[in-house]
């Protein structure tokens, strides 16, 4: 019985990881966790040596306690902090949770929106002012206006996009979810700097009431006591210190993938827009918006239906991509792009996975050899114009 509850549990688990969306949410969260955890581990060891540091001293000044006894004297009135240092980090996890939350929003609208408009083809896409921002939100709108013309008018509209997006070419920093990540970021850092704060005022007060009440009264103990006021407040500064760089370098990896994901979709959106209805939106493997993606590739598909033959040979190319090495899969935003390569090894990538794709040829890449083949069944007129290059191994 036992057994079963817990394949059950753990089949629920696989599932709620399924989806490249709930591993962001996850993963963002952890990170902006682990952060004060470091910090307050650092700060922890730090305050440990000091400890040490206070024992040698009042052993050299007549105290005759063992180590465990003079800890256990100092820290009895300061262990309820154990129990604030660990909600705080629940509630960071929570608070990265929220921040996971921010920078997907717009995909959940979009989703909705797209809902909408198979229920009302006339619904307008209502967006928010500080939403009118973001990129994916612009070109967005301009999308649903041209599937809605389209699909009403059965005829392409002639819309003129404006020049920012027209000209589309690197991935745009999000200052809305840049604002938002710095806000939240504030609040953990304030509440991580109080407790922190609070902790070491705290053990600093415990060694000076323990040194006063079990020491020799003479000014030399006192001096010295008073005197390490100092050494706690270095070390709050540099826990603290450590957490503000972190949450900086951590803001470009995360404002970074999501800038990443959006520019690639509205990169595909303005694409169908200038009437290239065979495009789809193909993200990444390992990029959250799979789940947008597949829904705005099936309202094209309503849109502008390709072949049945055609549809099932690119579902195929999908998966079989999607199953390349990891070392290999991340080089191709799509079929037809590439990142973060040179126009030459662009070309010639390219050339490979059109080879793949269209005559079942094998790819390899020099430095991780990959092999794949895909089935018999190909489009029965793929992209004429494409210059064919044969690969060996076929």
């Amino acid at each position: 019985m036992f057994k079963n509850q817990l394949s059950v549990f753990f089949e629920q688990c696989r599932e709620l990881f399924s989806s490249q969306d709930s591993k962001f949410y996850v993963i963002t969260a952890t990170k902006l966790t682990l952060i004060p955890a470091g910090s307050f581990l650092l700060v922890l060891y730090s305050l440990w040596t000091i400890l040490e540091m206070n024992y040698s001293f009042f052993m050299a000044n007549g105290f005759e306690q063992t180590s465990e006894t003079f800890y256990n004297i100092v820290l009895n009135n300061i262990h309820n902090y154990t129990t604030y240092f660990f909600l705080s980090l629940i509630f960071i996890f929570m608070f990265g949770l929220f921040t996971s939350y921010l920078a997907l929003r717009a995909f959940e609208h979009i989703e909705h929106h797209t809902f909408d408009i198979k229920e009302d083809i006339k619904k307008d896409f209502k967006v928010s002012s500080i939403n009118q921002r973001k990129l994916i939100y612009q070109v967005s709108r301009i999308f649903f206006s041209y599937i809605q013309l389209y699909m009403q008018n059965k005829k392409r509209p002639t819309i003129h996009l404006p020049s920012q997006i027209e000209n589309l070419k690197t991935p745009p920093v999000d200052k809305v979810f840049l604002f938002q990540y710095t806000f939240v970021v504030t609040i953990i850092v304030l509440g991580t700097s109080t407790l922190l704060f609070s902790f070491t005022q705290e053990l600093h007060k415990e060694i000076v009431r323990v040194g006063l009440n079990l020491l020799p009264t003479n000014t030399l103990i006192a001096d010295f006591l008073d005197s390490q006021s100092k050494v706690f407040l270095n070390v709050y500064l540099v826990g603290i210190s450590t957490n503000i760089i972190a949450y900086i370098l951590i803001a470009k990896n995360i404002i970074k993938t999501v800038d990443g994901v959006c520019y690639g979709f509205a990169r595909d959106m303005v694409k169908v827009i200038k009437g290239k209805h065979t495009i789809r939106l193909k993200p990444r493997y390992k990029d959250p918006g799979h789940k947008l993606a597949t829904i705005i590739n099936q309202t094209l598909d309503d849109a502008f239906p390709l072949p049945v033959e055609q549809r099932n040979f690119y579902q195929a190319v999908e998966e079989t991509l999607s199953k390349l090495d990891k070392s290999f899969t991340p080089k191709f935003n799509s079929l037809s792009e590439l990142k973060e390569s040179s126009p030459l090894e662009e070309a010639e990538l390219e050339s490979q996975v059109l080879n793949l794709i269209f005559h079942g040829e094998e790819i390899q890449d020099a430095s991780n050899p990959v092999r794949l083949r895909l089935p018999k069944e190909r489009p029965s007129d793929p992209l004429p114009n494409i210059k064919k290059k044969k690969i060996s191994g076929e």
